[in-house]
């Protein structure tokens, strides 16, 4: 099966991120003439401060001096070299310098072309640090204590059919599932797609900590804070990644991830619905290279009443249903259909007591169901349903990021899809 991206996405170069935005443009006509532009070392001097100020917006600098001041300096000029030279020690510069800016919560990883990243460091989220009643164990989405997942600071773009994390790059849109894994895994061992389990443990750390993040709902702006916007797309209703404000990243920081509400509907991978059955990949399985995600892999697992993982199909394990036009967690389809309700508002069936999974998933609100925001959830009873996350730009007040559509199959590549990447070497934390 041949997938499809974007049809403005034209392979040239491995500098097609950059440029646009360095040089005010979003024009894609003119990429060609712009690259031969970019190297010619002339420009350099327009090129550094355009760079400056760009990294500056991303990373809050204002009025830098010393240390910070010198990190921006020379993240520009290493970005910039990078595009002539892929010696180890210019690698070094850049990422030595966007680690200064963020405080070491920020790093940059490098495929095995050479193509840059910026990623975001994630630590072991435990239970206890998502739920009310949470346990000290580790989260689902962790397998070790120590480990440390990196995961794209921005929504994925395309470059030279491999998936990077870059800021002001335009995002790539249309992909269908299969299609967004493989640019991920094009980048070498311990590049996925980000699993849905990581990326609910982040939606539940953000609820826990007050602070849920906003995003493009609205055709380049928030729906309800509408004085908050991105830079649009040329001829688009998305933004160019990481262009919306700070209240637009995960944690309302500068060094947070962006755009994990609205924008695109990013597919996530581990989890589907099959038949109305909630089904799961564990997080060991599914970071594991060349791991079968396919429709038949064994790998899928329903969930129990006890929240243990079985067999999909045996008796009693967990599903959702159309019950009222909505979504309830329940153990037998009683109502067909396609159903939608916002997160907090997802019905449980009478006398039943979900197990902590469900919670610790996002596949169902706690007991109190405050702080959720105003994330939608879809779900489909009929056949295979696979997530897309995060609302996107037409959502309005549906996007959130506790949204989640499992309606469409894993061939579907219209134009609010998207995706993000996340690594890990299978090591910890340093």
């Amino acid at each position: 099966m041949t997938s499809k991206i974007s049809r403005q996405y034209v392979p040239f170069s491995n500098i097609q991120f950059i440029i646009l935005p360095i040089l005010g443009k979003s024009q894609l006509y003119c990429k060609r003439r712009m690259c031969e532009n970019y190297m010619n070392p002339t420009l350099d001097g327009e090129l550094n401060q355009r760079l400056v100020s760009l990294l500056a917006k991303e990373y809050a600098v204002r009025e830098a001096s010393g240390e910070r001041a010198d990190a921006l300096q020379e993240a520009a000029a290493s970005l910039l070299d990078s595009f002539r030279s892929k010696a180890e020690a210019t690698k070094d510069r850049f990422r030595y310098a966007i680690e200064s800016l963020s405080d070491n919560r920020n790093t940059v990883v490098y495929d095995d072309s050479g193509l840059p990243s910026i990623m975001v460091r994630i630590r072991p989220i435990r239970e206890k640090d998502v739920t009310d009643q949470g346990s000290d164990a580790l989260h689902p989405a962790f397998t070790s204590e120590g480990q440390e997942i990196l995961i794209g600071k921005y929504q994925s773009s395309i470059v030279d059919g491999r998936a990077c994390s870059l800021p002001l790059a335009e995002p790539a849109y249309g992909v269908d599932l299969d299609a967004a894994m493989q640019y991920c895994s094009q980048k070498g061992n311990g590049y996925y797609l980000t699993p849905f389990a990581l990326r609910m443990a982040i939606a539940l750390q953000c609820r826990r900590q007050g602070f849920l993040p906003r995003g493009n709902s609205h055709n380049g702006k928030n729906y309800l804070f509408p004085d908050e916007k991105g830079i649009l797309v040329a001829g688009g209703e998305r933004v160019l990644c990481g262009s919306g404000p700070v209240t637009w990243a995960h944690d309302g920081t500068p060094d947070g991830i962006y755009d994990l509400n609205g924008n695109l509907n990013e597919w996530s991978s581990g989890f589907r619905l099959m038949d109305g059955e909630i089904q799961v990949i564990p997080t060991a399985d599914l970071l594991t290279p060349d791991a079968d995600i396919s429709v038949q892999s064994p790998l899928w697992k329903a969930i129990d009443q006890a929240g243990g993982l079985v067999v999909p199909g045996s008796p009693g394990t967990l599903k959702y249903d159309a019950k009222d036009g909505g979504v309830r967690l329940t153990r037998s389809v009683d109502y067909a259909g396609i159903g939608n309700c916002a997160f907090h508002d997802i019905q449980i069936e009478e006398g039943f007591t979900p197990p902590d999974i469900t919670r610790l998933l996002g596949l169902c609100p706690e007991n109190d169901r405050s702080g959720y925001g105003h994330g939608w959830r879809w779900i489909q009873t009929s056949g295979e349903g696979m997530p897309l996350c995060g609302g996107a730009s037409r959502a309005d007040d549906h996007s959130g990021i506790f949204f989640v559509g499992a309606t469409y199959p894993r061939t579907k590549n219209y134009s609010l899809t998207g995706f993000r990447l996340m690594y890990w070497n299978g090591g910890t934390a340093t």
